[in-house]
């Protein structure tokens, strides 16, 4: 049979005794164990630990399979260790050890775990395909758990939420009084010594008002019509050059010559 071995180390800044009291108490298993190995305790563990102390549960290593798991109490020394041994269960061999130390600002916890498989080959081969593996997520899960219920060295402790009592719950569900808002305060008004027919002239200046510039194109200018002539309106004299009967272009003052008929030839032979 090949041991295996497993060694975690975890700091939780709590004092030893608050630690040596959480994991002793068979009550906490079920705080620091994960969910898919379905623990149940199947005795009332006693009040105090003493060697020779057995612990009877069931687990689920596999999802259809249920195995019992009775572990002995064989060594404790308080607050410092105490050993824990398989007597039934899943493995051939499984070797507990809890350690407990002070530290600056809390305390240190080991587990040291040594176990082997049964069926020999066959099971070598099984650990190293499933066990070993959900052996890690089981103790990875269990520093988690430790880690939020009470903290680390890095990290603040969280801090622990009271249970709601009945008279908690009542208050609840109490109608709240609906809360006016506060009124703003008014500015306090001093009377004037002006009388109030009088009006205070404003000395200011008027500023002349802003013209903005009209961007429209300007309407073409209408002439006005040309005065037409009246019908009636006298027609200008005539010229002094210009004589009764006169024809154009000829000179004034020179007689116009007549035409000489037979009958004023005949007439001149008559005298």
């Amino acid at each position: 049979m090949k041991l295996e071995r497993i060694q975690t180390v975890q700091r939780l800044p709590i004092q030893i005794e608050e630690a040596w009291d959480f994991f002793t108490s068979p009550k906490n298993l079920r705080l620091t164990t994960p969910h898919w190995l379905d623990l149940r305790l199947n005795t009332e563990p006693p009040e105090y630990l003493h060697p020779g102390m057995i612990v009877s549960a069931t687990i689920r290593p596999f999802p259809v399979i249920t195995s019992s798991w009775i572990s002995e109490l064989t060594h404790i020394r308080p607050p410092q260790f105490y050993i824990t041994e398989q007597r039934v269960g899943p493995f051939k061999m499984w070797h507990h050890e809890h350690h407990f130390r002070s530290i600056d600002g809390g305390v240190e916890v080991e587990d040291i775990i040594l176990y082997g498989m049964r069926y020999g080959m066959l099971g070598a081969f099984f650990h190293n395909v499933y066990v070993r593996k959900k052996l890690h997520e089981a103790f990875s899960f269990r520093a988690q758990a430790l880690e939020q219920r009470f903290g680390s060295l890095t990290k603040p402790r969280p801090k622990e939420v009271a249970k709601p009592t009945i008279s908690d719950v009542f208050e609840q569900q109490r109608p709240q009084p609906v809360q006016q808002q506060p009124q703003k305060p008014q500015p306090k008004r001093y009377p004037s010594l002006q009388p109030p027919d009088e009006q205070v002239p404003n000395l200011r200046p008027k500023q002349p008002a802003q013209q903005t510039p009209n961007l429209r194109p300007k309407p073409p200018v209408q002439q006005p019509p040309k005065p037409q002539p009246a019908a009636n309106k006298p027609r200008p004299a005539p010229k002094p050059d210009q004589q009764a009967g006169a024809k154009p272009g000829q000179q004034p003052g020179k007689p116009v010559p007549q035409k000489v008929t037979l009958d004023d030839i005949f007439r001149g032979t008559e005298d």
